[in-house]
């Protein structure tokens, strides 16, 4: 074994040397690929499972090499300039056991805790996320960590090191207790945890609410965090969340304008579609595309004077106002069909009341024949029997 080793120390020395006194051959071709491992790791803690490239396209084994490196120097024959050149760049001779992986992971370990303690002092915690973007191997290393804590695999020195600096054993717990603290904020400023989703003030906050109640739909929150969150009467139902948001904005609406139907297009000021929405209630009372109304919610819009009338409806009332005005002027219904009225810019009335009795009646228009009735609307101007036909009512 002994000869066996001899030969290939004798192999790796080659006895030429330049004039600079650098070793050539094949010890000084692996001596600087530990260079490059060197400049990479900034040490020398070689594992016994690295491998290099030679320039033949071979693969040669670096943790070998170093541990040969080892043995030359106990038995004697390692040659003093090799050594001087191994010292230059910190290797490390003395290993417990030949146990270069475990130095090697002791080592990364004392690195990785350093970086931990650097960005302790920029963002001034150790909540350090599993996929922190300026430095992965930080994060990884962080959560490493934790699981090593929770399987019982920490050593108990490096958990009171880490321990005493502040380390984060559950930054999801943490996350999570912060959120709360602001949520109990945001309760005792406005009485309610209706946040938006996009609440400017803490746009984090607003998506943290909207992810509970997902979670809380998955059976993902525990019971003791709901009944913290019910201690703030937080609302689980996003739906009736929202329908809350969108009928206060609908008083504020009628409290400025009066009680009026809100425009299809019409978004406020913080860019809310209230017309589309509005339109959308009452596409539900009428129980058309799978959407239905509640009573007691219709009776909610109710109670604060909202207009159920669509664009065409209000138009039509609005014509049926000027012919209930035209017969209370003349006495009589019968609208020539030229006649405008005072409003120089609306529609002819005279032409609506021919359309009116043009139209063939529907199951919607039955509302609009009797209303026409009741004040003496006349369907057949010719007192031609022939001609009356069952009106259909549209504008």
């Amino acid at each position: 074994f002994l000869w066996a080793r001899d030969e290939r120390l004798v192999w790796t020395d080659n006895k030429e040397r330049s004039p600079g006194g650098m070793v050539d051959g094949a010890w000084a071709k692996m001596y600087s690929h530990l260079i490059e491992f060197h400049r990479e790791h900034k040490h020398c803690m070689v594992s016994a499972r690295t491998l290099v490239k030679m320039d033949d396209g071979s693969s040669k084994n670096l943790g070998t090499w170093v541990i040969r490196q080892r043995t030359a120097l106990m038995d004697g024959i390692l040659k003093k300039e090799r050594k001087q050149l191994l010292d230059d760049v910190g290797f490390v001779w003395e290993i417990d056991h030949y146990d270069v992986d475990s130095s090697l992971r002791a080592r990364q370990w004392e690195e990785m805790y350093n970086k931990l303690l650097a960005f302790k002092k920029t963002y001034g915690h150790c909540r350090i996320p599993a996929n922190f973007k300026h430095d992965p191997t930080l994060g990884k290393w962080a959560r490493n960590q934790r699981v090593f804590e929770k399987t019982g695999r920490l050593d108990e020195s490096r958990f009171e090191r880490l321990d005493v600096v502040g380390f984060d054993w559950d930054p999801c717990g943490s996350h999570w207790n912060e959120m709360y603290a602001k949520l109990t904020t945001y309760y005792e400023k406005f009485g309610h945890c209706k946040i938006p989703v996009t609440y400017p003030d803490d746009p984090v906050l607003g998506l943290w609410v909207r992810n509970l109640r997902m979670l809380q739909t998955k059976g993902k929150v525990s019971d003791d965090r709901i009944k913290r969150l019910n201690e703030l009467e937080f609302v689980w139902d996003s739906n009736q969340m929202r329908w809350d948001t969108m009928v206060n904005h609908m008083k504020e609406f009628i409290r400025v304008n009066g009680r009026v139907r809100v425009p299809d297009k019409y978004v406020t000021t913080d860019g809310v579609q209230l017309g589309w929405w509005a339109r959308t209630q009452k596409t539900a009372r009428k129980g058309k595309n799978n959407h239905l109304l509640t009573p007691e919610r219709v009776a909610e819009l109710d109670s604060f004077g909202f207009v159920w009338a669509s664009a065409l409806e209000e138009q039509w009332n609005s014509m049926f106002n000027r012919l209930g005005q035209f017969k209370q002027q003349y006495g009589h219904c019968n609208v020539p069909k030229s006649f405008r009225g005072e409003d120089e810019k609306g529609p002819h009335l005279g032409s609506w009341v021919f359309r009116q009795r043009r139209n063939t009646s529907d199951a919607l228009c039955l509302e609009r024949k009797e209303k026409l009735d009741s004040i003496g609307f006349l369907w057949d101007t010719t007192n031609d029997e022939s001609s009356c036909k069952k009106p259909r009512l549209q504008y």
